[in-house]
């Protein structure tokens, strides 16, 4: 077991480091420090975090005595190097990984990119620098068409204002940022710099701040418009968002994805679409067949549905119930999952679907649903048409006949 001490618990990303070593059986966090919470438990800032472990206060020194195999420094720029200092001169062994841009630029540390420089060279590294938000977006870009570019690459980066920290200022003011994009650092901007030097490619970088929390990729448009058009069978999965008519005319294909633009699911015939958030208006119009799933977190996804077709219905609570029972409560695991609308319980479907979507995407999104699940299921609403509740109707009874007349 990997002991992890964290350095600077307090903002946004300490949360999150927290959250990921809280699910990592190999690493367990030891310590977190931060000026600021000194004295309050962990589970404040990140319930998952080890329950009875308190916020300390410590400096260079206490951080390098504490014995931790692994020291995270999330700390502002310029600050990092008394830690490192410290932790060189007390415990030269552990493995420091800094998020900061402080070693970014020093070649005697490993910048923690792989996709440009390959895992070997992290295997063993013992002091890691974290590549910027911006430029491993950037980066990720710019890589693959490096060779085919004329001249420099010219970004154009949109975040969330979650990037500007947690010290009031207009790039984390949601009334300066209503209605509006926020460009800074036009001239200059670290992340420039960073892109530039690692790419070895002249970058040229316009960032902005958008009204958002973060760009995660519920918030990213990673799709465009009218995908699955016609689509008559298969699964997809998209950790992000879709643009206008998702599904539109479907009849046969199952589909996982974090939103959608105007008209998802119009004139939908057959199949399965879930929707782990938003959706744009007049959805499910002229929809006769399959069912939709989609999380209604602040309870308006009604006003954005085009009820002249379809009925509207709370997710059942079928799971608890079934427990311990011969029919399971999961989807099949391996290979291609096969809906039946009529024999399978909603629960299970649309739970089912969001394993498999996290498996194979990796969705946060997906993830955080899973973990909360009996919160998340109770927000769900199943969309369901008229003229296929009535055709499941039918077939039901024909079964039942047969069953009876055998």
């Amino acid at each position: 077991m990997l002991k992890v001490g964290l350095v600077g618990a307090r903002g946004h990303t300490g949360r999150e480091l927290v959250v990921i070593l809280s699910r990592r059986s190999d690493m367990a966090l030891v310590f977190a420090s931060s000026r600021a919470m000194a004295g309050e438990p962990v589970t404040k800032l990140a319930p998952e975090a080890p329950q009875g472990l308190l916020f300390e206060a410590l400096g260079p020194q206490d951080v390098a005595a504490r014995g931790a195999d692994a020291v995270i420094l999330a700390l502002p720029n310029g600050e990092a190097a008394p830690y490192v200092a410290a932790i060189e001169a007390a415990a030269p062994q552990t493995i420091i990984v800094d998020l900061s841009a402080d070693y970014r630029f020093d070649d005697a540390w490993i910048y923690g990119l792989p996709e440009l420089y390959g895992r070997e060279r992290l295997k063993g590294a013992t002091r890691i620098s974290n590549p910027g938000c911006y430029a491993t977006a950037g980066q990720l870009c710019v890589h693959p068409v490096r060779d085919l570019l004329s001249g420099p690459a010219h970004l154009f980066g949109v975040s969330g204002y979650s990037g500007a920290g947690t010290t009031p200022s207009r790039k984390n003011d949601l009334e300066a940022l209503r209605d509006n994009l926020m460009p800074y650092s036009l001239t200059g901007h670290l992340h420039e710099r960073e892109m530039s030097r690692h790419l070895a490619h002249d970058v040229r970088f316009s960032p902005h701040v958008a009204a958002f929390f973060r760009g995660i990729t519920t918030e990213n448009i990673i799709i465009g418009n009218t995908v699955l058009y016609g689509a008559i069978e298969g699964e997809v999965y998209f950790a992000g968002v879709g643009g206008e008519r998702f599904a539109v005319r479907n009849s046969g294909a199952t589909a996982v994805v974090e939103g959608v633009g105007d008209h998802g699911c119009e004139y939908m015939t057959g199949g399965t679409v879930v929707v782990l958030g938003q959706t744009g208006r007049n959805f499910a119009a002229g929809m006769s067949g399959g069912v939709a799933y989609v999380l209604d977190e602040d309870g308006t996804f009604e006003s954005r549905c085009n009820l002249a077709q379809v009925a509207l219905e709370p997710l059942p609570d079928e799971i608890e119930a079934r427990k311990g029972s011969e029919s399971g409560d999961e989807l099949e695991a391996h290979g291609r999952v096969d809906i039946d609308h009529l024999g399978m319980g909603d629960e299970l479907i649309l739970k089912g679907l969001i394993v498999r979507h996290e498996r194979f995407t990796g969705s946060l999104r997906a993830r955080q649903i899973l973990d909360n699940w009996s919160t998340f299921r109770t927000q769900f609403v199943k969309v369901m048409p008229h003229e296929y509740r009535r055709a499941l109707a039918e077939i039901a009874s024909q079964r039942q006949n047969q069953l009876e007349a055998a």
